[in-house]
């Protein structure tokens, strides 16, 4: 019976924090949001992609997206299936680009589920296993990312999923988790291989049980050793995607994505203290609160410690799945200069370490230091949950990134320039837009961006030779020293639309 209410407070504190996510964290309005705030332009490559799948019919394994750069627009990163899911679940007569974000946060949910149901299995306090799950959500990187349009909380989401599927086939011996297993393993390597670390440290240890013929924790983590060739298979499926895209770029001589890591002893004097102040100060306070961080980094230290003494195999594995995850931000450490989310593979880990520090503390406290460390945790989450939400906010706020400052406005005019004749079929080049496909996807036009500050005279008669119909001018662009060069082109007509957005048909 006290087995049963238990069971029933899990249910309710899982309603509980999906209200927080979705509702006080605001992904209910957001949710219909087209890529905006932070990364706006990484965000809208991939909105690019799938409105691209979704005009141009190209296969799931030719991902192309509006800017054509030196080819079609032909560019591979990511798996882009959920790009291409968007598409197909599109209707005919309209792209719903807000699919993506709510297929990402689908994942999220389902990881949602399953870390409160596996957490309560292993320390069978509800409030510890509130406090485990609702943890990535105290990170305002990781909520912020988590129902967007880029695929790396899916990808950890996808990961951790694994791993519980992979506790459910070490609990009851059943074969069909492991089979899950492997399902989500793949796809988290398939949508950033950066992601498989937990997955690694999972076939590290089974491949020393089967060696040695010892056991990692009470039994051995496979039913057999014969399913050691099928848990090698998702990691075979990420590297065949990474070679796969990165042919894919260069057969079509496309270098917009990176396919190499580039490690911090390859970063010059600038970036390197470029990527200290990113993790030290321009987004410490994002990944967790500052109070957060430091706790989380204490714990990590004692629960190594106190895993090793208890089991040396227990504090190998902890520490195999820390040092695996630091290797990401030091191996690429000059995407994750520029790319908060990079980080995002580094903060999975912390579920571990805190699985495994409640575990042995609920084992060695009294039952009043149970008592006091609940409400405690309560207490603290709920701070940590109020400090999330107003990081959020302020993402979202309309006055703080660059991008949002035009692109929503062209979002708005999008229809007048509709009834002055531009159609998606057209060409279209943005002059003064920085990013690779922003103003594109806004416009749902293939083309080309023009960097600010750079004189359009010498390049003008080439975009006309390729097709080009006609020239968006952001804003800005008018008040650059040589923005008379734009009365002296000749060209149909000059106008301007609402929200003082310079018009060129060609």
């Amino acid at each position: 019976m006290k087995v049963m209410n238990k069971k029933i407070l899990v249910g309710i504190s899982l309603i509980i924090q999906f209200c927080v996510i979705i509702f006080y964290y605001g992904y209910n309005k957001t949710i219909f949001d087209p890529p905006r705030s932070v990364h706006t332009w990484r965000q809208s490559d991939g909105a690019s992609t799938g409105l691209h799948y979704y005009q141009y019919h190209n296969s799931l394994f030719k991902p192309m997206f509006h800017n054509m750069l030196e080819a079609n627009g032909e560019a591979g990163s990511e798996f882009p299936v959920l790009y291409w899911l968007a598409a197909k679940l599109s209707p005919t007569n309209e792209f719903r680009g807000w699919y993506i974000r709510a297929i990402c946060f689908s994942i999220t949910a389902a990881f949602l589920i399953a870390i409160n149901l596996v957490s309560f299995s292993i320390l069978t306090s509800v409030v510890q296993a509130t406090y485990t799950s609702m943890l990535l959500f105290t990170s305002t990187v990781f909520v912020f990312y988590a129902g967007n349009y880029l695929p790396d909380v899916p990808a950890v989401c996808c990961g951790l999923i694994g791993c519980a599927f992979m506790y459910l086939h070490y609990k009851n011996r059943s074969p069909f988790p492991l089979l899950l297993a492997i399902v989500f393993f793949s796809l988290g390597g398939l949508f950033k291989i950066t992601s498989i670390v937990p997955y690694l440290t999972l076939l590290t240890i089974c491949v020393y049980e089967i060696l040695s013929s010892k056991t990692v924790f009470n039994k051995s983590i496979l039913d057999d050793g014969k399913f050691l060739p099928i848990l090698i298979i998702p990691f075979i499926i990420s590297l065949a995607w990474v070679l796969y895209v990165k042919n894919y770029n260069e057969q079509f001589n496309s270098f917009y994505y990176r396919t190499a890591a580039i490690p911090i002893w390859d970063l010059d004097a600038e970036d390197l203290r470029t990527f200290g102040g990113a993790i030290f100060m321009r987004w410490f306070h994002e990944y967790f609160s500052v109070v957060t961080v430091k706790i989380a980094f204490i714990v990590s230290l004692v629960t190594v410690v106190i895993a090793w003494l208890k089991k040396w195999q227990h504090g190998a594995s902890l520490l195999l799945l820390l040092l695996g995850s630091i290797s990401v931000p030091i191996l690429f450490s000059y995407q994750f200069v520029h790319h908060d989310y990079y980080m995002i593979v580094v903060l999975q880990v912390v579920v571990f370490f805190y699985l495994y520090f409640f575990y042995v503390v609920v084992k060695i406290s009294h039952r009043n230091l149970g008592f006091i460390l609940s409400v405690g945790l309560l207490a603290y989450l709920l701070s940590d949950i109020n400090y999330t939400k107003k990081n959020i906010d302020i993402r979202y706020s309309d006055s703080v990134f660059w991008e949002d400052k035009w692109t929503l406005k062209l979002l708005e005019q999008r229809n007048n320039l509709y009834k002055e004749g531009l159609s998606v079929n057209d060409k279209v080049v943005f002059v003064g837009d920085p990013s690779t496909c922003v103003g594109l996807y806004t416009l749902q036009t293939k083309g080309w961006t023009f960097l600010p500050r750079v004189s359009i005279r010498p390049y003008f008669d080439m975009y006309k030779q390729k097709g080009v119909k006609w020239a968006i001018l952001l804003p800005d662009y008018k008040h650059f020293e040589f923005s008379n060069e734009i009365d002296s082109l000749q060209v149909k007509r000059k106008f301007e639309i609402d929200g003082g957005f310079g018009v060129l048909e060609i």
